[in-house]
């Protein structure tokens, strides 16, 4: 499997004799928002085709080429064999049709290391634009300090809703299936739940303890039991298995 997703990526880093063939207003104005630090642009639909790549601020060991292909070689050890399902899931999604992808990003959040002995939580955002031909651009974003160096993998789709209920429902059910993927197997106790939920209110410790008639200590164990569980560093990150 990773030898199928690195060469699928591997083909959008050769560069091409006129980018432009990849470009438009479109293109330009997605990557204004996007602001990428890395940007690499391909033809979904004829993956032999050479892509486009460029590094515009990612910083590499100098041995390191400043590839794609770098950077996925460069993912946690921990986070790798979910980056590669997660990476198949998407690609074989995007080969089932052309009606599908119009305005739709793909957006998966991992911790590399790109240069050694420093890891940085990357946002790989994959779009795809339908005009005469089919349009893939990948970016890639160091939100470290954005996330507060969070370093769990997270994944998400944007999309125009309610458009076409049959598309909504196939990309919820890709959603769906790739978020399990990223789920740990771990069962909570109705207590830990109730805590997570309030937590996500917003309310402290001492909030939660009140409402709960139980003390703060007993609240702080339960968040750190919470922590331990998942294997997470921030309790905020497991709001998300609520």
């Amino acid at each position: 499997m990773n030898h199928y997703i690195i060469n699928f990526f591997r083909k959008k880093d050769k560069a091409i004799n006129k980018p432009d063939e990849f470009s438009g207003a479109s293109l330009e104005n997605y990557l204004e928002l996007i602001s990428p630090d890395f940007l690499c642009v391909t033809n979904l639909q004829n993956l032999n085709k050479k892509g486009f790549s460029k590094n515009y601020n990612l910083k590499f060991d100098k041995e390191k080429e400043e590839t794609l292909n770098e950077i996925i070689k460069s993912i946690n050890p921990d986070q790798s064999d979910n980056f590669f399902a997660i990476s198949k899931k998407i690609i074989d999604f995007i080969k089932s049709g052309e009606e599908i992808l119009k305005d739709v990003v793909f957006q998966l959040r991992f911790t590399a290391s790109l240069i050694s002995g420093l890891q940085s939580s990357l946002l790989l955002n994959l779009a795809v634009q339908m005009n005469d031909s089919s349009l893939g651009i990948i970016t890639v974003n160091d939100v470290t300090r954005i996330i507060n160096n969070q370093q769990d993998m997270a994944f998400n789709i944007k999309w125009k809703k309610k458009v076409d209920l049959a598309i909504d429902k196939r990309i919820t059910c890709l959603e769906n299936e790739i978020n399990n993927i990223l789920v740990p197997d771990v069962r909570i106790s109705k207590r830990e739940h109730e805590i997570l939920i309030l937590i996500a209110e917003g309310k402290t410790s001492k909030l939660i303890a009140e409402e709960l008639f139980i003390s703060v200590k007993t609240v702080s164990t339960h968040r750190q039991n919470l922590l331990k569980k998942f294997e997470a560093n921030n309790i905020y990150s497991l709001i998300r298995y609520i």
